[in-house]
């Protein structure tokens, strides 16, 4: 519902111009699923066409928050590899300002293909924020790091998911979240070469997903599941 009341203010959205980066990962706070993608795709081929940025994150693996199937000892080797990609590869880190969090008007949005969705708990079954709305409020294509059935979910409340391009269904069902982030990454693999061709192709449907979004119907749907 906070999504739908942001999209109407958002700026015009921009469907079919060409991106100087292929895929965004966008965080606010550090956590060691996140860390977990970066590592996990730290070895890709498309590594470097990755848009990456936080507004904010801890300094020590103590901080981060621990998840299911990871022990103190697998959290500090995660922690220790990311922060070698760092040095390496350094992130892009935001002004921190309360309104970072609500827009979608920064390159990570408006000049990327693809955004993948971390979302803050994916280990939570149904736990989903407003980061889930924000590649389809910035008119993108998107992979989702979320709990179980995500994917589905959207579905069911109307969005398009774009099937016939992204095979979503390879891990949306997967119950480990490590297994599920591996399995979303394979499907990236995949489609990456095809980016650009999948995103023209799509542009009225994803334009489609933002009217959904702001319309009145889709916040009958929301309240009516509520009731």
């Amino acid at each position: 519902l906070w999504s739908h009341w942001m999209s109407l203010s958002d700026e015009e959205i921009d469907f079919t111009s060409p991106r100087t980066k292929s895929i965004s990962c966008l965080y606010v706070k550090t956590r060691i699923t996140r860390v977990f993608n970066i590592v996990e795709l730290k070895n890709k081929w498309y590594f470097d066409k990755i848009y990456m940025a936080w507004i904010d994150r801890f300094n020590t693996s103590q901080e981060l928050m621990h998840e299911d199937g990871l022990t103190a000892t697998d959290i500090e080797k995660q922690w220790e590899t990311y922060l070698e990609i760092e040095k390496n590869v350094p992130l892009v880190s935001h002004v921190p300002t309360e309104l970072d969090s609500c827009l979608v008007l920064g390159p990570g949005y408006t000049d990327t293909y693809l955004n993948i969705v971390l979302e803050a708990r994916p280990v939570v079954q149904g736990f989903l924020t407003e980061k889930i709305c924000k590649p389809i409020r910035a008119g993108q294509l998107f992979l989702v790091q979320a709990s179980e059935g995500t994917v589905q979910y959207l579905r069911n409340i109307g969005f398009d998911t774009f099937d016939d391009y992204i095979d979503h269904a390879r891990y949306d069902s997967e119950p480990d979240w490590k297994r599920r982030t591996q399995l979303m990454h394979s499907v990236l693999d995949e489609i990456m070469p095809n980016l650009k061709e999948i995103f023209d192709n799509t542009a009225e449907r994803r334009k489609r997903n933002c009217e959904l979004l702001k319309s009145p119907q889709f916040v009958a749907e929301l309240l009516k599941t509520l009731k």
